[in-house]
């Protein structure tokens, strides 16, 4: 069987749509219709439901109950139906068969996928107007299905609920701190000026003592209770006074409120008062007791003499119901929301608010709002923002601990909210004065032309200025002449927004200082948005200066240049006294390897006694020992000094290593070493001064063959590296050293245990090494105690270094 009954030119899909923008939980079983909204007494369609509800045979037939006199209210034009706004209620009467049925109709006006405007409205009660004889089939539809409307759901339930057969009357009111209701709606009114628990207390000593310990904790909490519809009655308006029976449920439901300080300003909230049949109080079973409002599945019931229907007592329920909007989150995950805060931003549902991205700015205020309420600004559905008053707090929802916040529009709040954010606003500026005075550097505001409007205590005492002396002055006063230009060029520069606002890495300047004399400064220019503080002009700009003494710093950077020119002036004046000694020592130790020389070749005659002659021989060693130190010396000093002369030219390595092999293989062959070479056949020549490189293979390999052991291997190998570099790997079998050893070899007359044994200067590796870097390569090392040692030095190719 067809749900609906459509007028031409509409679609099932249409109907379904449009009741989706009504409520989410309709499903065109309930009684619901639409009309168009240029001609609203033709209806576009009707489900089933209706039109058995209303006696209607077809669409037409439900077309002409449209034009009846009591129901031309629900179809006529107003300023409550708005495209995307809230939906509205109407209450209409229909004459059916000389019976009179009054209906509430929930409306909304919705666009079509068409582009068509119609208003949706769907049936939120069936109350009858007078009693039906039982033998009418359709008199009072028993066992019409009740909308969803009267049950709010999660994501989106509506905030009107209505249960079938009852009325229910809402109102609102607060206490003050000691617990005296200070506002209250009708008809609750009638107990303004009362102690909340006294107008609860109807005798049940454990609800009163339930209720008295949440109000004690300041909890947020919830009960149904009783009230004689005597005091009530004077509080309602005259048409619903009758409708109230003798005794009447009322649920309750408060939440303590504090100011920004946590100070407890008293409770909040909102009852429900359900009128029903008479029905005699004696009757009625006492009310639950009062507990803490929580997400609970199961809802509690009214007390059976309030009739047949049922107070919504369960914590989704509540809420739904509320006037103002409230929204749950498990985590970052929103869980529940309830229909007034998707009518404030014009959202169908949670999901469209969601992929609209508007509860991120909530999201990243939620930890706030736990400590105070603030203003959030979030982007409703039509595009615009949204300013609404949002508070949190953390309660339990299905068994979990969930946060709830709460939203209100600024206009709505009460004079106390006004001055409560009054003092917000003044106790964060005093904060941030204090912040500001507090901070070690200097804080200027300026204004867009560049005018002083504030200076904070550090500033103050930096220049010797008060605040009142510069106050309106170009910022220009603080600064000496020379860096005047300058400053004015870093700010001109950020205002234009140019490529300068972009790299914005501040400026030094010279500050003038009040009792003469100048200061070093580090300043740095930031905007401040018109938005960023409270009453500004949204035309208007501000810049922040942040400004640093330098004085300290600049002291450290002298004493640094003045320590690096000694120390440079310390090793000019140690490579000048080298050079000055290895002259003087050179000269006459020439001499002396010559004159030894000429004896041991006896050129002018025999020598006497066949002694002299190893005197002789240990005489040349000692000198040609000396000779080589001293050599060592210079370089090592010249090249420390910057001063080497290198001839950089491109270099046959290959050639090279073979012919020092060649030199050192004799050696080697006394020691019982074997020395392997292996060289890679396209190796490229390297950009390098050929004659350390000939000295720093014959240092390398004569330190492999004099710290190895009899029985070793000495592999001297070239390669080709990934990055083209041309690579010299020289790896022994010896003593080899620990990583403490290696720092030790590489300082320079400083030998390890091993190197002393074998003799040694203690410069052959730091000179080396020293070598290495000034022909532009790279010098690694690795070596374990007992293993050996790995040496690698790497040119970069020839090529590379001629670019």
């Amino acid at each position: 069987m067809n749900t609906f009954c459509l007028a031409p030119g509409t679609a099932s899909q249409d109907a379904v749509e449009a009741l989706a923008m009504l409520a989410p939980a309709l499903t065109g079983e309930e009684p619901v219709a639409a009309w168009s909204r240029e001609n609203p007494r033709t209806a576009v369609f009707a489900s089933m439901s209706l039109l058995e509800l209303l006696e209607a045979r077809n669409l037409q037939d439900f077309s002409d109950r449209l034009r009846e006199a009591g129901a031309i209210r629900l179809t006529r034009p107003g300023a409550k139906l708005v495209l995307g706004g809230p939906p509205s209620l109407e209450r209409v009467r229909f004459n059916l068969g000389g019976a009179t049925r009054s209906l509430t109709f929930d409306r909304r006006l919705v666009r079509l996928r068409d582009g068509r405007e119609i208003v949706v409205a769907a049936v939120v009660d069936c109350r009858n107007g007078v009693a039906r004889s039982p033998s009418r089939k359709r008199a009072g539809a028993p066992n019409a299905k009740a909308s969803p409307l009267a049950r709010p759901e999660e994501h989106g339930g509506g905030s009107r609920s209505t249960s079938p057969g009852n009325d229910l009357i809402r109102f609102l009111w607060r206490t003050d701190a000691s617990g005296r209701i200070a506002e209250a709606g009708p008809p609750f009114s009638h107990f303004i000026g009362r102690p909340l628990l006294d107008v609860i207390d109807n005798g049940d000593p454990a609800q009163a003592a339930a209720l008295a310990r949440h109000l004690a904790l300041r909890e947020t909490w919830r009960c149904v209770t009783g009230f004689s519809t005597g005091g009530l009655a004077e509080g309602l308006a005259p048409g619903l006074a009758p409708k109230l029976a003798a005794f009447a449920p009322v649920m309750l439901a408060g939440m303590p409120k504090f100011d920004q300080d946590r100070r407890f300003e008293g409770y909040s909230g909102f009852g429900i008062v359900q009128s029903a049949p008479a029905a005699r109080a004696d009757d009625a079973p006492r009310p639950p007791a009062a507990e803490p409002l929580a997400g609970r599945a199961s809802p509690q019931t009214a007390p059976a003499g309030a009739g047949s229907g049922s107070v919504p007592v369960d914590g989704r329920e509540i809420l739904a119901v509320l006037p103002v909007g409230a929204l749950v989150f498990e985590g970052r995950s929103p869980v529940f929301v309830n229909r007034s805060f998707l009518d404030a931003l014009r959202y169908r549902d949670l999901a469209a608010a969601l992929d609209a991205g508007a509860l991120e700015p909530l999201l990243e205020a939620l930890p706030r709002l736990s400590r105070r309420s603030e203003i959030v600004e979030l982007r409703a559905g039509d595009g615009r923002s949204v300013r609404l008053r949002a508070s949190a707090k953390t309660i339990e929802w299905r068994g979990k601990k969930a946060a709830l916040a709460m939203f209100q529009s600024p206009a709505e709040a009460g004079p106390a909210d006004l001055e409560s954010e009054l003092r917000r606003v003044r106790n964060e500026a005093r904060e941030l004065n204090a912040i500001l005075d507090t901070a070690m550097d200097g804080v200027a505001i300026l204004d867009s032309k560049g005018n002083i409007v504030s200076l904070n205590r550090s500033g103050e005492a930096l220049f010797g200025y008060d605040e009142s002396d510069v106050a309106g002055l170009p910022f220009t006063v603080l600064i000496a002449p020379e860096s005047r230009a300058r400053t004015q060029d870093y700010f001109e520069g950020l205002i234009s927004d140019g490529m300068m606002s972009l790299l914005n890495d501040g400026r030094e300047v010279t500050a003038l200082a009040r009792q003469g004399g100048t200061i070093p400064i580090f300043m740095t220019l930031g905007r401040i948005d018109a938005n960023s503080y409270p009453g500004a002009d949204e035309r208007e700009v501000r810049w922040c200066a942040l400004l640093r003494d330098m004085t300290h710093w600049k002291k450290i950077e002298r004493e640094l240049d003045d320590a690096r020119k000694e120390a440079e002036r310390a090793s000019a004046l140690k490579s000048e006294f080298l050079a000055k000694v290895s002259h003087e020592i050179r000269t006459p130790l020439n001499a002396i390897l010559g004159f030894a020389e000429v004896i041991l070749e006896e050129r002018f005659g025999p020598i006497g006694n066949a002694r002299y002659k190893d005197y002789l021989k240990d005489v040349h060693s000692s000198g040609a020992l000396v000779m080589s130190l001293v050599n060592d010396l210079l370089d090592l000093s010249k090249i420390e000094a910057g001063k080497m002369e290198l001839d950089f030219t491109a270099v046959d390595a290959n050639r090279i290593i073979a012919e020092c092999v060649s030199i050192m293989q004799p050696q080697a062959s006394r020691a019982g070493i074997v020395i392997r070479l292996s060289l890679a056949p396209r190796l490229p020549q390297v950009f390098a001064d050929e004659r350390s490189v000939r000295q720093i293979v014959l240092n390398l390999l004569s330190n492999a063959v004099k710290f190895n052991v009899p029985g070793g291997h000495v592999s001297v190998a070239t390669a080709v590296t990934e990055a083209g570099q041309a690579a010299l790997r020289i790896r022994d079998t010896g003593v080899g050293m620990s990583a403490a050893d290696i720092k030790v070899a590489l300082e320079p007359f400083r030998q390890v245990a091993a190197s002393r044994v074998s003799g040694g200067t203690g410069l052959g590796l730091p000179l080396t090494k020293a070598l290495v870097e000034a022909n532009r390569a790279s010098f690694s090392i690795k070596s374990e105690r007992d293993e050996g040692t790995l040496i690698e030095i790497a040119f970069p190719p020839a090529k590379a270094l001629a670019d």
